[in-house]
């Protein structure tokens, strides 16, 4: 090793934050360090303006006695064009510094990663194995260990869902809430030991941190990275701790060939915050000239593909494409689930500040940003991990409890009924008449019909300390079709916001003395619309009132429902399993919507 380059090489001071990979047991030292040498001239060859500060590869340090650990450190210079200067012309562009580094330690089989300005080193990420999220999880805990953070991912593939939550305690054990955690993916989690030590861990991109921590050289970096190792051959079993309530990571090796991937959704809002925090410019390469457009790109993509997509499969086991965006697919390996492009989409790239493009499904790739759910309703596919949600059966008993059969329902054929200029009532064969019998016989002492184009719902009741806003739609027959809950339940999801802005004094003054549309039905179906406003705030703010959204629809059995259900938990073969699983989503989403809203939810359907 040269002079300088062990100048730079023992006195470099690093964080206590890494990533944790290992190497394919075929792998040899040659390989090893060939692939290490083969990482930095991909560095090299993908920054701009590179300029080689110190380059040792494969050095043997001991540590901790005996232990010996081979370190790869590049430490470089790069100059880019800052993203706010992209427009100028070539003369008045200046270029700022960056002083990047990669630190590779190779323990065993294992290969922990430091790195920072590293543009190309995803590509040596590629080859490696990540070490489960959820080892590593258990790596770093210990008995007294306290969970004080958890970011989590929504299982449900609602596009409208919350898609990110995070929660924060001195011990969430103690104050986190249980509902619907079967469906949530923990993303990241910081864990406090009782030596005030607190360590965060990124489960889907295997990267470690320890929160706060002092800088450390390389020989201290090896201890801590071999403690966390030790921890990785002998994890805490997480099933004796609260993560047990979440979704339960599964091998993805052992089910894959079993699993048929139905659905695709891309995860908007983690894809923009990481797009924000590195700083990267989406563009278009045009393929002829290779000029570049830039522009509100990324907007047009959230106005027109922020959605969940049906797959349909093009190559056997192996490749499935969007049904309404054929230029995205996904490709389903033994290693793994990735987004692949054709057509203009394939010139779609993302600029980070250095200059470096990368291809936008790559970005995606990387960063672990898409779910795909499958036929088996109880898996889900996100973070290059399998996810099994780890209560389906009671979760599924849950989704029914909300379904309350009216035997009225049975003769509906239509939403509102035939509407005439001197009609009074909404026809019996209505759902809109269902629901007015329906809480009237509950003894409502309001009832609105608000179905006025800027509705909050079709109808608002009150009932004792019950305030419901309900939400009607009528197909004419029962089915077990989910696209006829996609827009009921869209609808309803959506008006949760408008309700926490409601002005019910203008809502009143719209209410009186009005009619529904050309008809003689009145607006306020019972109750005096003085007292309305009184009655809705005294509710609003009692510890004990109740707010819910209540879906009112004619084309939902709930015996045929549960049969359904139950040969889900079963496993059995039916013709609308795929519907049905796409509904029991849709379900889970409306469901946690609700709850997060703090809002009861109720579904009146057929017997």
């Amino acid at each position: 090793m040269a002079a300088n380059d062990l100048v730079f090489f023992e006195g470099i001071v690093l964080n206590e934050g890494a990533y944790f990979y290992s190497y394919a047991e075929d792998c040899d030292e040659a390989k090893k360090e060939r692939d290490v040498k083969n990482c930095f001239t991909n560095i090299k060859n993908r920054t701009s303006d590179f300029v080689k500060i110190s380059s040792t590869i494969w050095k043997n340090v001991n540590y901790d006695g005996e232990k010996q650990a081979f370190c790869s450190l590049l430490l470089f210079s790069s100059k880019a064009v800052p993203s706010f200067m992209q427009n100028l012309d070539d003369a008045y562009k200046k270029k700022e510094c960056h002083i990047g580094y990669v630190l590779i330690i190779e323990i065993e089989n294992y290969v922990i990663i430091f790195s920072r300005y590293a543009n190309g080193i995803n590509e040596f990420k590629n080859k490696l194995k990540p070490i489960n999220g959820s080892v590593l999880t258990g790596a770093m805990l210990r008995a007294d260990s306290l969970f004080t953070k958890l970011r989590l991912g929504s299982m449900s593939l609602n596009p409208n869902a919350l898609r990110n939550r995070s929660f924060e305690s001195n011990d969430l054990n103690q104050s986190m809430p249980l509902f619907g955690l079967g469906q949530s993916v923990v993303k990241t989690t910081r864990i406090k030991q009782s030596n005030a030590d607190t360590a965060t861990i990124t489960l889907s991109t295997s990267r470690v941190a320890k929160f706060g921590s002092s800088k450390r050289n390389i020989s201290e970096l090896c201890m801590w990275a071999d403690m966390v190792i030790t921890g990785i051959k002998n994890p805490v079993d997480l099933s004796t701790t609260m993560l047990n309530n979440f979704s339960r990571p599964i091998k993805w090796q052992d089910e894959y060939v079993n699993l048929k991937p139905i659905y695709l959704l891309i995860d908007i809002h983690e894809l923009t915050n990481i797009i924000a925090e590195q700083q990267v410019e989406l563009i278009y390469l045009q393929a002829k000239d290779n000029e570049e457009e830039t522009g509100d790109l990324l907007n047009k993509i959230l106005a027109k593909h922020c959605e969940c997509f049906d797959l349909q499969e093009i190559e056997a086991h192996t490749q499935y494409s969007c049904k309404s965006f054929t230029s995205l697919s996904i490709k389903v390996s033994k290693n793994g689930i990735k987004l692949d492009c054709s057509g203009r989409l394939n010139n779609l790239f993302l600029r980070y500040p250095s200059g470096e493009k990368v291809r936008m499904t790559t970005f995606i790739n990387s960063h672990k940003c898409f779910y795909v759910g499958f036929e088996n309703v109880k898996y889900i596919y996100y973070g290059a991990q399998l996810h099994e949600d780890s209560n389906m059966k009671e979760n599924l008993d849950s989704i029914l409890s909300i379904f309350e059969p009216v035997k009225s329902m049975e003769r509906v054929n239509t939403e509102k009924g035939t509407i005439k200029a001197d009609s009074t009532s909404f026809d019996e064969d209505s759902v809109f008449r269902v629901v007015e019998d329906f809480y009237i016989q509950k003894e409502a002492s309001f009832l609105i019909c608000d179905d006025m184009g800027n509705e909050c719902a079709d109808h608002i009741a009150i009932c004792g300390e019950t305030l419901s806003f309900i939400h009607s739609k009528a197909y004419g027959k029962t089915s077990l079709s989910a696209s006829n809950f996609q827009v009921v339940i869209g609808q309803a999801i959506k008006n949760i916001g408008n309700l926490r802005n409601l002005n019910v004094s203008n809502k009143i003054e719209a209410w009186r003395d009005k009619k529904y549309g050309q008809t003689e039905i009145p607006i306020c179906r019972k109750g005096d619309i003085n007292e309305f406003e009184s009655e809705y705030n005294k509710i609003s703010k009692s510890p004990n009132g109740i707010k819910e959204v209540c879906l009112a629809i004619d084309f939902i059995s709930l015996k045929s429902l549960s049969s359904a259900f139950n040969k889900i938990k079963n496993d059995e073969s039916f013709k609308q399993k795929n519907s049905v699983a796409q509904m029991i989503w849709l379900l889970s989403a409306f469901i946690s919507a609700c709850k997060d809203a703090d809002m009861h939810c109720r579904i009146l359907c057929k017997e």
